[in-house]
This record gives structure tokens, sequence and C-alpha cells, in this order.
């Protein structure tokens, strides 16, 4: 049967297909892989910006948008509570960054109180400690002007040390002058943040009772020692110091107290000597010398001459475990100078009888009664040094530059004159090179081109107690004046060292 339905022209596409030569594969597929490409290249790129972005925002704060227990509680009792009409709320936060915004990570702070006056009055009629949570509630206030005052003298333990820690706002020094706040229907809210003092420059002071750290602009007492401190030594920031038969060590930095070496305890009772490291502690059991060591290859042990012990009377540091010895075999000879490395020691030559000794770095010096020779190990020959005189009761600084000793005063006038001798202009030209310095009272501190000492007197009732004195060696070789400084409610003996 035939149907009366037109023909259907074939489409176009089929018609070129059945009619043309034979086409090219479709360009589709390449396509695509140019868009899959592209794709790749912009998604790595938004991981890319986003990954920034997420380092970013996790220094405005913690992963998932959530902050601490103690800066939920912080955040949410400072801004989330509703102040009554009557009453003050003052948080105070640690203002690390000096910015004087609570930013992330800041801290609230508690050592901080408010006292809070009526505005033409004198005295407070209430103070206020903060909370834990660094807030300061002040209720039941009349609407008006009141002032406030911010106070603290934060008080830190660290284990036999105590430290006087002060704090600021804005550079003011708390206890803070008094300001007039305005208490109004609303009630009255405020942040406030505070950082903590870091004196520039602070002395490291020998006392009676041990160690004080005081601060010179500040003319008080930072830091200081809980316990009476048997000979401490200071290294740099660091306070050495035997106690209960241990050397123990002071990390200024971290305030934290270390033990460095145990089984001293004969060493509490007589003379004892630190490394210019503190690696190495020597001392006096009775008459016989002993050491302990960090340094494994010479441990501990003591000085032993052909078979014998001999009797120690002062020793020296040359280096770790290295020493000058003045010591006898026999106690109807004569003292005899030793170099000492570990256990085992040898007998150096001296012009007389040495009873004073003492390292230079690589050099060293000796004393006899009537004179002073330094030792040059390169050129391996002593030199005598007349200005010096003989004698005991020569110090060296810590850098080995000075060496510094007390002239005997013939006449009251004299009294207060040291002798200070630059070393290594000495062994440079080999002519006496010295500076005398007078009017030093107290037994002087070499630090650097600096000499520090103290004038002491008994403490006053204003706290008086004397000042530190430093002079400083100036470009034309003369020794002048740079600091002059009241010590207040501090008997000091000494400077033993200086904290910048």
């Amino acid at each position: 049967m035939q149907d009366n339905l037109p023909d259907i022209p074939p489409s176009p596409a089929i018609a070129s297909a059945k009619a043309g030569p034979e086409q090219q594969k479709s360009n589709l597929f390449a396509d695509d892989k140019r868009l899959v490409k592209i794709i790749l290249l912009v998604g790595f790129g938004l991981l890319l910006i986003l990954g920034i972005a997420a380092a970013i925002l996790e220094q405005v704060a913690p992963r998932g948008g959530k902050k601490t227990a103690e800066e939920e509680l912080f955040s949410a009792n400072l801004w989330q509570i509703q102040v009554r009409p009557n009453q003050m709320i003052l948080g105070f936060f640690e203002d690390s960054n000096k910015n004087n915004q609570f930013d992330y990570r800041e801290k609230p702070f508690a050592k901080v109180s408010v006292a809070i006056r009526r505005s033409g009055e004198t005295e407070p009629f209430r103070r206020v400690s903060a909370g834990i949570d660094g807030l300061v509630k002040i209720d039941d206030l009349n609407l008006g002007d009141y002032e406030i005052s911010l106070d603290n003298y934060a008080e830190g333990q660290s284990g036999d040390w105590l430290f006087f820690e002060e704090y600021q706002q804005s550079g003011e020094f708390l206890p803070t002058a008094w300001r007039r706040v305005t208490l109004a229907a609303q009630g009255y809210q405020e942040l406030i943040g505070l950082f903590p003092y870091q004196p520039p420059l602070l002395l490291t002071l020998m006392t009676d009772s041990g160690i004080s750290w005081y601060d010179p602009e500040r003319a008080r007492v930072y830091g200081q020692s809980n316990t009476v401190l048997v000979s401490p030594a200071a290294r740099g920031r660091n306070i050495y110091y035997l106690q209960e038969g241990k050397l123990k060590k002071f990390d200024w930095s971290y305030r934290t107290v270390s033990e460095e070496m145990i089984w001293l305890e004969e060493a509490e009772s007589g003379s004892w000597w630190l490394s210019d490291q503190g690696k190495t502690v020597a001392y006096l059991s009775g008459k016989e010398f002993r050491f302990r060591s960090q340094i494994e290859d010479c441990s501990e042990g003591g000085f032993l001459y052909e078979g014998v012990r001999p009797e120690v009377k002062t020793a020296a540091f040359i280096d770790e475990t290295s020493w000058l010895v003045i010591a006898r075999i026999d106690k109807d000879q004569l003292w005899q100078l030793f170099k000492v490395n570990c256990n085992e020691g040898s007998i150096l030559a001296t012009v007389g009888e040495p009873i004073n000794v003492g390292s230079l770095g690589g050099d060293w010096f000796y004393s006899t009664a009537d004179a002073t020779y330094f030792y040059d190990q390169d050129k391996q020959q002593a030199v005598k040094y007349t200005a010096l005189g003989g004698g005991e009761g020569i110090s060296v600084s810590a850098d080995k530059r000075y060496l510094l000793k007390k002239v005997a005063a013939d006449l009251p006038a004299q009294a207060g004159n040291w002798l200070a001798v630059d070393y290594p202009e000495v062994k440079t030209s080999w002519v006496e090179k010295h500076y005398l310095l007078t009017g030093i009272t107290g037994e002087p501190t070499v630090i650097g081109d600096a000499v520090y000492f103290v004038r002491a007197k008994p403490c006053e009732a204003d706290g008086d107690c004397g000042e530190v004195v430093k002079i400083k060696l100036e470009g034309s070789s003369v020794w002048s004046i740079a600091s002059v400084w009241d010590l207040k409610n501090v008997a000091a003996a000494k400077v033993l060292g200086v904290v910048e």
C-alpha cells in the first residue's frame, strides 16, 4: 500500500556525509582537553588564594573562627555584658604590641586595681582589683563625674628569686595620674591596654643578702635573690652560685634556675672558682684542689703531681679544664707555680716565690712579694711590670684586658686610688701603660671600657644608700665620669655586671 506522504529530503549533514570526501575527525575532544587545563589552572589559583587568606585569618582568629576559652571569657564579659546605669566596667589586657587595641592572642591582665574618687576630693572611696578575666566592676554609683587611677607593682616569683615588675599605660607608669570619667545614664565601659616596663639598663649589685638587679633610671630594685648566696659569680646576664652542694645557674632571659653540677658539698665553705663559660667549677676541699666539669674528657678530679697531691693556695682558670695553681708539695717548701691540665701539672719557673696569679687569655701574670710579672706565652718570657709592685689584690676584667690593683695609700688623700693596666697595649709595645683612677671608694668592676664602683653609706630614712659611679675611657685616653646613679633602698657593696 502506498502512502500519500511526501518524501522527506535528507538533512544537509547526511547529504554531505554521503556526497563529500572523507572528513577529518572532530576537534571537540581537543577542545575538552584545553578546557580541562583552564579549569585546573583556575582551581589551583583559587586554592592558592584561599590558602593565603586562611593563613592571614589564622593570625586574627583560630581555625573555625573559634577563640580560646580565655578569649571567649574575656570578650564575652567585656563586650556582651549589658552595663547598668549606675555601673562602671573597665576591662584590662596585656597590650603586647603596644597599639592600645585588643588583638587576638593578647591576654586579659589581672595584676591591676582601680582607685576611684569623686571629682574634687583627694582620697579614693573605693579600690577594686581586677578579676582573672581582667574586669573591674564598680557598682552602685551616682551619675556624674569621677576620677580614677590605676595601680600595680606586680611581683613575680621564680624559685629563689623575686622580681618587682612594673607596667605602663601609654607610657605612663602605674600608679597613673588621676583622670576624669563621666558616668552617664547608660553606664560607663572602657577597654585599657597595659604592657610591662622593660628597663634599658640594670645594674647587677652584690649586697649583704645576695644579688639585686637595680634600675638606675627608676631608682628602684627590679629583682633580687630570696636567699643568701655563697660567692655568686656573674657570667654575662646569668648568675652562678653554690647551694646545698650543687652549682646552680640562674638564667636571666628565662628566669629559671637549673642545676649545673652536683656533689659539691665540700666547696660550700671553701674558696671556689668558675670558668669563663661556666662549665667547670674548681674549689678547695680543705687544702686539696678539686674540680667538677661538664667537659666529658675531664669531668672530675684533683691535682696530682708525681704521685702526690700538693697543698693549694690559690688558682686561676686558663680555659675550661686548665689552671694556674700556686701550690707546694711539702709545708716546709716554698710555694711554686704549676700549670695544670685536668689532673696533671708541671712546674713553671718564677722569679721568687709566687703569692698571686691570674690568667690573661693565652698569657698570665704572677706576683711575688716584691714585684709582678707578665708572662707572654708566644715569646716564652716573663717581663717585670714595675708600677704594679708585688703582693696580692690584683683582679682581672672579664674580657682579660684590664688588671686592677689598689694603690697603697701613704696619705689619707691618696685613699681610693686604683691602677688600671691595659694589658693588650702592654703586650703590643712592652711599654708600661696604665691609668691612675682616683676617688674610687669601693671595689671597682671593669666592663668593657667602663669602670663601675659603689660609694656606699648606711641607708638613711628616705632610702638614700649612696650612689653608683660609672667612669669611662674616652678617646683622649682619659678616664672621666660618665654617669652617677643614686642608690635607693638597697645597700650595695659592688657592681657585678650590667644587663642591657
